[in-house]
C-alpha cells in the first residue's frame, strides 16, 4: 500500500520514530480527528447560502482571471496549470502505480516562473 509506505516514512522522521508512537499497522492510527474536520468543512460549505457561493465563485474566476493568461510575443496565451494544487493523496487514474502516494505541498520558493531575464517576477498573491 502506497499510503503506508509513505506515512511510515514521515512517522519515522518524528523522535523515536513510529515505533515510538506504537504505531506498527496502519488499522491502529485514529484518522477520526481529520475525519470530523473535512466533515465540518463539508458541512460548511453545504450550509453557505447562494449569494455566498456565489461570491466564493465569482472571487475564484477574478483570481483565475488575473492569472490564466499571459502574454507571449505579443499575444495572449492561456496557461495550463496557474493553481497549484493543495497537499494530499494522489489519487490517479484508473490503476496508477502512485495511487496513494502523498503530494507535498509546494512553497513559493519550489516555483520557478519563466520570464525574461530583464523582466521584473510578479509579486505572488497573499495567502
Amino acid at each position: 500500500n502506497n499510503f503506508w509506505k509513505v506515512f511510515r516514512t514521515e512517522l519515522d522522521k518524528r523522535p523515536g520514530g513510529a515505533a515510538a508512537h506504537g504505531i506498527t499497522k496502519l488499522e491502529l492510527v485514529n484518522f477520526d480527528k481529520i475525519s470530523d474536520h473535512i466533515e465540518a468543512k463539508r458541512e460548511q460549505i453545504k450550509n453557505m447560502d447562494k449569494e455566498e457561493k456565489k461570491a466564493k465563485k465569482e472571487a475564484y474566476a477574478r483570481f483565475k482571471r488575473d492569472f490564466e493568461y499571459c502574454l507571449w510575443d505579443g499575444r495572449l496565451e492561456k496557461l495550463s496549470g496557474c493553481v497549484v494544487e493543495p497537499p494530499g493523496l494522489f489519487r490517479g487514474r484508473g490503476e496508477h502505480p502512485k495511487q496513494g502516494m502523498w503530494k507535498k505541498r509546494v512553497f513559493p520558493e519550489d516555483v520557478t516562473i519563466n520570464v525574461g531575464e530583464n523582466d521584473v517576477v510578479p509579486e505572488p498573491p497573499a495567502g
